[in-house]
């Protein structure tokens, strides 16, 4: 099978959903599936919303336990939580919920999750991240 995982950050970020997803991806490519992780290069929280904060470089490795990795770049803006909570504060439909400080702007890995998927399984997170699991909904089949 080709399983996709899509999560906010992954090994070797260090928290909670990062090892899930590094365990999942590892096991699953074990058993013999292809596996893929898309994520962003963001070494921690401040990754986000930090100017200057660290990320991950794009030598590290593509590959992790017999999955492959694809790393996208995040976006920070002038005063980028500020714009953002700000956003996740308006009434319209759909807008608030995208848009939880710290905010994840990657417009390529959100690109790369609505293009027509190769993949049998997609499996997407974390809360708060929304945007990443409402992508990966739209871009599946």
């Amino acid at each position: 099978m080709r399983i996709l995982l899509a999560v906010q950050r992954f090994w070797p970020a260090v928290g909670g959903a990062e090892r899930f997803f590094f365990e999942m991806a590892t096991r699953l490519a074990g058993e013999g599936h292809g596996v893929a992780v898309y994520t962003t290069d963001a070494r921690d929280l401040g990754s986000f919303d930090t100017p200057g904060a660290a990320r991950i470089p794009p030598e590290a490795p593509a590959a992790c336990g017999g999955a492959t990795v694809r790393r996208f770049r995040t976006l920070r803006f002038p005063r980028h939580r500020s714009l953002f909570t700000f956003v996740s504060s308006l009434p319209a439909r759909g807008v608030g919920w995208l848009a939880p400080p710290p905010a994840l702007v990657a417009p390529g890995l959100f690109r790369a999750l609505l293009r027509p998927a190769r993949f049998d399984a997609v499996m997407a997170g974390v809360f708060p991240f929304t945007a990443i699991p409402y992508f990966a909904l739209k871009g599946a089949r």
